[in-house]
């Protein structure tokens, strides 16, 4: 697993979608119709969560063992040299800090937070201060969550493999950094690296956890009734989301089109108007959730 691919994933659940008219909770979905010979399946994953919280109910198993082809967003397993390569491009340019980027009081709080509530790791720090504010954000997440933690599509692709199944993915990774870099550094620390005058009330995991435990209930519209507040949010949206599911869908389609196929996608490009549920009904496909009886 590289670190480019837990780094972007790991902040994106954070942000919020539109509301969904289902009444069912599922975090599986089966698509027919349009003349497929056999179903496929689109699965929401939270892309990375502790160990014990995890979970790959037998019926799921059972569907993706009928399918043909894996679906990732992203190719997951990359070259050593490519994963080198990647290292700069996580990184602040001209060999700045995040320092460079804030007020005096802004880093003073920061780097309180980072020492002193966090109690961040000598190394694990200073990469912080070099990384863009999106993937210092996601380091830092990864370093409050507590324990062993497990990546879906790590999991999912090891399952692939088990059962002689194609991996294909709907985006390049380099196409993956182009969005970040989309974003200006200013923004970026407004974005993800908190509000410096209550840096101290900010509980790092709150959102995450919130996130979580509707991902447990697999409760995909109250996923899509958080609410994210400011312009930010609002281009972030746009811009990771929206704009990203109509592109998959052109992909989706051509996949469909001759493979079964179980699509892994983070759970919050599923539901709302702009979700990809709502798109490939759009297409003229049945898309249904797969329930789990209890």
């Amino acid at each position: 697993m590289n670190k480019f691919f837990t780094l972007f994933f790991i902040v994106l659940l954070t942000f919020s979608v539109n509301a969904q008219n289902e009444n069912e909770n599922s975090l599986l979905w089966e698509i027919s119709g349009n003349n497929l010979e056999q179903p496929s399946y689109i699965y929401g994953t939270i892309h990375l969560i502790p160990k014990d919280d995890f979970f790959f109910y037998d019926l799921w198993l059972e569907k993706f063992k009928t399918c043909d082809v894996l679906v990732l967003e992203t190719d997951i397993e990359i070259g050593i040299m490519k994963q080198l390569s990647l290292i700069p491009k996580m990184q602040l340019p001209n060999k700045t800090t995040l320092s460079d980027y804030m007020s005096d009081k802004e880093f003073a709080a920061f780097n309180s937070y980072l020492l002193d509530s966090l109690e961040i790791s000598e190394t694990n720090y200073k990469v912080c201060l070099t990384y863009k504010p999106f993937f210092a954000y996601s380091l830092l997440l990864n370093e409050a969550i507590p324990g062993k933690k497990i990546i879906y599509e790590q999991y999912l692709t090891d399952e692939a493999k088990k059962n002689k199944m194609k991996v294909v993915s709907l985006e390049t990774l380099d196409f993956q950094l182009s969005l970040v870099d989309s974003i200006s550094i200013e923004d970026q620390i407004k974005m993800f690296l908190f509000d410096y005058e209550k840096i101290e009330q900010t509980n790092l995991l709150f959102e995450f956890n919130k996130m979580l435990e509707l991902y447990k209930k697999q409760d995909l519209n109250s996923i899509a009734n958080m609410e994210s507040e400011g312009e930010e949010n609002d281009f972030f949206y746009e811009r990771f989301l929206v704009k990203r599911n109509l592109d998959w869908i052109g992909k989706i389609n051509a996949i469909l089109e001759k493979k079964s196929a179980f699509i892994a996608v983070g759970a919050a490009h599923l539901p709302g108007n702009d979700g990809v549920i709502k798109l490939l009904r759009d297409e003229g496909y049945i898309v249904k959730p797969v329930l789990i009886k209890e």
